[in-house]
């Protein structure tokens, strides 16, 4: 039975250079190309995907904020005030699981089949 690999797409959108970078080296960086960047990858409850930045296989990135990475699977999120009070918001949608960029992940057959659906298919591999 072959096993799948995902591996979310990523965007040459990182400068060469810092922001405040100033004098020679920015006259001299400024004509390298900029570097690679994962892109995040979010399921979300309503069966659809959201990125952190858009590429061509999914322009949507309105996922939901504030969302706990630590804890994905709840459709409730929680932001400490600076007065030391808590807000609890109840997210209509939320975030299931999350493909970060820049790693490689092992999926199911299902996963593989539904990531291919959504205009992923040539990010996924299969190993033998």
């Amino acid at each position: 039975m072959p096993t799948y690999t995902f591996v979310p797409p990523e965007v040459k959108v990182v400068p060469p250079y810092l922001a405040d970078t100033k004098g020679l080296q920015y006259l001299l960086f400024r004509y390298f190309q900029p570097t690679y960047r994962g892109v995040n990858v979010y399921i979300l409850s309503d069966g659809t995907i959201a990125q952190d930045y858009p590429t061509p296989e999914n322009q949507n990135t309105n996922f939901p904020q504030p969302y706990n990475p630590n804890d994905p699977g709840g459709p409730f999120a929680q932001v400490r005030n600076i007065d030391n009070t808590y807000t609890y918001t109840s997210l209509p949608v939320y975030i299931v699981n999350i493909y970060y960029g820049g790693h490689e992940y092992q999926i199911s057959d299902s996963e593989a089949a539904w990531l291919s659906s959504q205009g992923y298919a040539d990010r996924i591999t299969v190993t033998p």
